[in-house]
């Protein structure tokens, strides 16, 4: 799980632009995406929903445990919540993508939960999670400059 800040960078004729999975949360801001056959990609695991319902209670139950808190129970410690959203606001997209960002909600350089509703996972049952989705408005109507 990371969360890097992605900025200041073009992202120009890739098959990929950005590629996000396993719980990362980056701040995708102030870049250019231009011709990409895929800007953003979320990949199956990359679900606040299963974030939220079962892994960060683990982890954070682990981490309890190791480190022998004695300070709160484990019904008081606090939990991270996921919003189930990959930040990508304020990018310049090529002219199609704007379009669509004007006009559909699934964008079809864009790959996230619109596209891949839920997933099951190995191991944890039947239950369904969903995939997150990219937040893109709003955005930049001019290239960002190199800085």
């Amino acid at each position: 799980k990371t969360n890097p800040d992605i900025r200041y960078n073009t992202f120009t004729e890739n098959k990929v632009g950005v590629f996000c999975d396993f719980s990362s949360y980056p701040v995708i801001t102030l870049n250019n995406f231009l011709n990409n056959e895929l800007h953003i990609k979320l990949g199956k695991y990359q679900s606040a929903d299963f974030e939220n319902t079962t892994s960060s209670y683990l982890t954070q139950m682990q981490e309890m445990l190791t480190q022998q808190s004695k300070r709160l129970s484990p019904g008081e410690q606090k939990r991270k919540v996921y919003a189930g959203e990959v930040f990508a606001k304020k990018n310049y997209w090529d002219e199609k993508t704007r379009k669509e960002i004007d006009s559909v909600e699934n964008v079809s350089t864009i790959y996230d939960g619109y596209d891949m509703k839920e997933v099951a996972y190995e191991g944890f049952g039947d239950h369904k999670y969903k995939i997150d989705v990219v937040a893109l408005k709003p955005y930049l109507t001019e290239l960002v400059k190199p800085k």
